[in-house]
């Protein structure tokens, strides 16, 4: 019985020491490995579902009146696993197929594919109304805002 016991509270403290030294990785969130850029879009914060429905074309204007125009990572850059995996929920070659689909069927224009963050980011700068997705590790610059993603 004293064994059976012991493996009981071994177990147990186990599970509390997995669940304490995992905390501090479930405080990062999904979105903490991209960063949402605008150019005069007049928001500062969405909600993921927003961020998710406005780069899935279902929002052709912002709140200012300025078209949205959407800036996406090409399937080969290194950004483009986790926008699929977070906006679109599959993998990379079905977001060009998503947008194909799009466009066939006369519901939205075509994003436009960067391979490179920099290459996204000069697009966004010369874009009034442009939103874009990049990898949290790039340098942003001041012309352009963060749109905050509210957990």
């Amino acid at each position: 019985m004293r064994k059976h016991a012991y493996h009981i509270i071994t177990l147990g403290l186990a599970l509390l020491m997995g669940i304490f030294f995992s905390a501090p990785l479930s405080a990062q969130t999904p979105w903490s490995e991209l960063v949402i850029l605008g150019n005069k879009t007049g928001q500062s914060q969405l909600k993921p579902q927003e961020a998710r429905n406005i780069l899935r074309a279902k929002t052709s204007a912002w709140p200012n009146r300025l078209s949205v125009s959407i800036a996406l990572p090409s399937p080969q850059s290194a950004t483009a696993e986790p926008v699929a995996r977070l906006i679109y929920g599959t993998k990379p070659a079905s977001v060009q197929k998503f947008w194909l689909l799009q466009v066939f069927q006369g519901r939205s224009t075509p994003p436009s594919f960067f391979d490179t963050d920099q290459e996204l980011i000069q697009f966004l700068q010369k874009t009034p109304g442009a939103i874009g997705v990049v990898s949290s590790s790039t340098v942003i610059p001041p012309t352009l805002s963060i749109i905050s993603i509210q957990q």
